[in-house]
């Protein structure tokens, strides 16, 4: 895959996921709209996810591409009205989710696991780069209905709601 910048990223490769992965601890990606949801209100489930990554519950893991994606979106117009955002804020914004998360670079190319929206493409990777082994999402379209990602190499990745997420936290 190439990106604006041009420069092209590929997966890495199975047996370096040691060095970018937590020892072992429940991992997941919290999908771009529950970051965004979590952001705007952390209460309720979106809080609940929080309030468990804090805890330790589970390890946060997001991407450096990730990370971009939020932080753009929330200078959307459609967003700013709960904020606004300030350069401030979301440089803010950005060092909590470093802080917060495990952070691996992103190393995308010919992965196309999301046929209905490549840029859905980008959770999958940052899951298979670190390892994880969900996927936290409310994307009834595109993500959920995948269920889970199988890719050679490495281990399987499941796709879940919040809640079912939150339940296997519980259990």
């Amino acid at each position: 895959m190439k990106f604006a910048s041009g420069d092209v990223r590929r997966l890495p490769d199975p047996r370096d996921i040691a060095s970018v992965t937590t020892p072992p601890a429940l991992r997941a990606v919290l999908d771009t709209n529950l970051v965004i949801r979590l952001l705007i209100t952390p209460f309720g489930i979106t809080g609940r996810l929080l309030t468990e990554a804090t805890n330790r519950a589970f390890r946060l893991v997001t991407s450096e591409l990730l990370i971009e994606e939020v932080i753009t979106s929330l200078q959307y117009p459609r967003l700013q009205k709960y904020g606004p955002y300030s350069r401030h804020d979301l440089h803010r914004i950005e060092g909590v989710l470093r802080r917060t998360a495990v952070v691996v670079p992103g190393h995308y190319r010919d992965l196309d696991k999301v046929p209905t929206d490549v840029k859905d493409n980008m959770v999958v990777a940052c899951a298979l780069e670190a390892g994880a082994q969900y996927i936290v999402t409310d994307d009834r379209r595109d993500l959920l209905p995948l269920k889970v990602i199988r890719c050679p190499g490495f281990q399987p990745v499941q796709i879940v709601r919040p809640t079912a997420f939150l339940r296997l936290l519980d259990s």
